[in-house]
């Protein structure tokens, strides 16, 4: 073999490693939109379910509220903050949502990932969560909709 054979066929390898890595890192970024986008239709769920509990509560009780709403499947949770009466915790197989209702009829869903982070409640580089802040209609408040970690 010339030096010239040589040379190509060290470039060919070159140029189908450097594709092959290419290749993996589209894949992996297009897996990781998938599974947030996931999250998010999930997410939507829940407030559509957190809805129809609020208009449960005002033909039972008068008070549309989101206190109380537990989606199936959920359990008690330990994480809620200061000025929420109560929140839930549902674990799946990819990611925890955490659930919290509060005084001033909002709804706030964490969604922590447990294939790009450790699905925990707490917020770091690290681990991949969804927040939204939902009002009283089901939408988005002022606290926003937030995606932060490891994304």
């Amino acid at each position: 073999m010339g030096t010239r054979q040589l040379l190509l066929i060290t470039l060919s390898i070159v140029i189908v490693g450097i594709a092959v890595a290419i290749g993996f890192s589209m894949f992996n970024e297009q897996a990781k939109t998938a599974h947030r986008n996931m999250i998010i239709s999930r997410m939507t769920n829940f407030v559509v379910e957190a809805l129809q509990h609020r208009k449960i509560m005002q033909a039972n009780t008068g008070e549309a509220t989101y206190v109380g709403y537990k989606p199936m499947g959920a359990v008690d949770s330990g994480h809620v903050a200061g000025n929420s009466p109560g929140g839930v915790k549902l674990e799946t197989d990819q990611v925890n949502y955490f659930i919290e209702w509060y005084f001033n009829d909002k709804l706030k869903i964490i969604a922590s990932s447990k294939v790009y982070g450790e699905g925990n409640y707490w917020q770091n580089d690290y681990n991949a969560r969804i927040i939204a802040v939902y009002d009283n209609k089901g939408e988005v408040d002022e606290e926003g909709f937030q995606i932060k970690g490891n994304w």
